[in-house]
């Protein structure tokens, strides 16, 4: 049978009806759990990737940083669709329907079960810009047909015939009808094999593909990432910021600057402004890195270790942290004496140290005093201050 006596006459009205019914709204709505802009965060998950593969590879699989990038770069291939519908088949298993993906030829598949299924949907690239779709209702013998890309009329006709003589070989004595539905423009999607899989997944599953837009397209692919970002968020920090986890944290005013860097995929946290705004940020950076030496819940204001961490009553865990404010102080003082004396000593300065470093004496005493100051208690760092350590400590006046 040649390829055009497979196809019934174009049909403008009924192009746009789905091929079944009822149709379910199955598009994903969970995207980022922080909120972050999608296009920007891809770009880091790439950035990401890019250091990994640089790096030392032996504690990552390789090939599913590859594929996390190709995802982010609009430029998946063919094997990564198996993959996909591996994650798929989790997600909406069915014993009625599969997706078949398709090279050049159709291979047999053995492990099919052709006597449960009620469709079948084949993706087929062509080229590097055009892909077509062909979806298989064994319940009406009609095949419908979908292109992504300017798709000519005789590649689809070609691989139609393919398929019908596919047909014949697992499911004998039934003719098949193929017809076009629609063409999805070049345009609306830069990685034609990712629109082609999204098409395939509202065919398989019965969904309303016709509401598809870029957003949704870019959460399927925040899915088939399958827990990169996991691993994204995670080599950028393990903090879990709450304000009953840590109670001298603010909510970031949504001021332009604050705005901007939330588009860029920052989660910026914000700390009182009382003389103390980089020690806390300096605790809230090792807890991220998973050093708990200054954590109330681990060591007490003495450093003494709590084996498996304490519970604190809410009302006293600011207290708390204070008291791990000034111990982090006390430290600081101690390792910069160790510093500008033995490490670094008068007269023994690298040539860098003279333009950043303290040279005098008192300068040096001053540096190290800057952090704590002997026999200074707690109430001298916080709440109404001391005026004569408001210039060295940077304490503000709550008067």
């Amino acid at each position: 049978m040649s390829a055009q006596k497979l196809w019934t006459a174009f049909n403008r009205r009924t192009a746009l009806a789905y091929p079944y019914t009822p149709q379910r709204n199955i598009h994903p709505t969970a995207s980022d759990r922080h909120g972050r802009n999608l296009l920007r965060l891809f770009k880091s998950y790439v950035s990401l990737g890019r250091k990994l593969l640089n790096g030392d590879t032996t504690a990552i699989n390789q090939e599913d940083v590859l594929r996390a990038m190709r995802i982010c770069e609009n430029r998946i291939e063919l094997r990564d669709i198996d993959f996909f519908s591996s994650i798929l088949e989790q997600a909406m298993p069915t014993d009625t329907s599969i997706v078949l993906t398709c090279d050049k030829n159709i291979k047999t598949d053995e492990s099919v079960g052709w006597n449960q299924l009620l469709q079948v949907i084949f993706l087929h690239p062509i080229s590097a810009t055009k892909v077509s779709v062909y979806f298989v209702s064994l319940r009406t013998n009609y095949v419908d047909v979908y292109a992504i890309g300017l798709c000519r009329t005789e590649e689809l006709q070609q691989f139609a015939l393919q398929i019908s003589n596919y047909l014949l070989k697992v499911s004998p004595g039934r003719t098949f009808s193929f017809r076009y539905r629609l063409e999805i423009p070049s345009s609306f999607e830069k990685d034609h094999l990712m629109m082609a899989f999204v098409l395939a997944v509202q065919l398989h599953c019965h969904g309303k593909y016709l509401s598809l837009n870029n957003r949704t397209l870019m959460v399927y692919k925040v899915l088939c990432l399958n827990d990169f970002d996991t691993l994204h968020d995670r080599w950028f920090g393990q903090l879990k910021l709450t304000k009953g986890e840590y109670p001298f944290i603010r909510k970031s005013p949504d001021i332009e600057d604050v705005l901007m860097f939330k588009e860029m995929g920052w989660a910026l946290i914000d700390v009182p402004g009382d003389g103390n705004c980089a020690y806390f940020s300096f605790l809230l950076g090792l807890d991220n890195h998973g050093r708990t030496t200054f954590n109330p819940h681990h060591y007490d204001e003495h450093g003494v270790n709590f084996e498996g961490g304490r519970e604190i009553e809410e009302d006293a865990l600011l207290l708390e942290w204070r008291k791990q404010t000034l111990r982090l102080r006390k430290a600081l003082r101690k390792h910069s004496i160790k510093l500008l004396s033995k490490t670094y000593p008068p007269g023994q300065e690298p040539t860098w140290w003279w333009e950043w470093g303290p040279m005098d004496p008192a300068d040096r005493t001053s540096n190290s005093d800057s952090f704590y100051q002997r026999g200074l208690l707690l109430q001298h760092y916080f709440l109404k201050g001391s005026k004569t350590l408001e210039a060295q400590h940077h304490v503000l006046d709550r008067n």
